[in-house]
């Protein structure tokens, strides 16, 4: 395995056994520094590794502790490459729960609108709701209309819902 300046931790070392280190590094394989370090084994329904260690830890989590450092009560791991399956350190830092979801939609990745799994309306939908509340018309003939209900008429008036339209 080639070695690209990313070291083990020395307090990590003290904290893992050689067998739980060479068990992780045996999963991935280090392809250059600026690459992802694709985890091979054992992903879970949302593309992330998982690796069998102190009951059971995403694989980035555990790169991030042997290679980085300890993780701060409440901080994600996340990734500035946005691959569920990389484990490369270079990649990986920390943020809140906010910062997680600001990354994800500064680069796209958020399903708001008509990603949204659970979506009834288009954009243009949205644009007529609008514009048809502007001029007037009430929430309840609108929601029929689209057959949704009347909050979400006024959530969608009122850019609470669709703000990026």
């Amino acid at each position: 395995m080639a070695d690209f300046s990313i070291v083990i931790r020395d307090e990590a070392r003290k904290s893992f056994s050689e067998k739980d280190i060479a068990r992780f590094e045996s999963k991935f394989v280090k392809s250059g520094p600026g690459d992802c370090w694709e985890w091979l084994v054992g992903k879970g329904h949302a593309g992330y590794g998982y690796f069998k260690w102190n009951g059971g830890q995403r694989a980035h989590r555990f790169s991030y502790l042997l290679y980085i450092g300890p993780i701060t009560e409440g901080l994600y791991v996340c990734h500035l490459c946005d691959n569920r399956g990389c484990v490369n350190p270079s990649h990986l830092f920390l943020g809140s729960h906010q910062e997680n979801m600001n990354d994800m939609a500064v680069k796209g990745r958020s399903q708001r609108g008509v990603k949204h799994r659970s979506v009834k309306l288009t954009e243009a939908q949205v644009i007529e709701i609008r514009d048809r509340y502007d001029s007037g018309e009430n929430y309840l003939a609108i929601a029929k209309q689209y057959n949704v209900s009347h909050r979400c008429v006024h959530a969608i008036a009122a850019r609470e819902r669709w703000k990026h339209v």
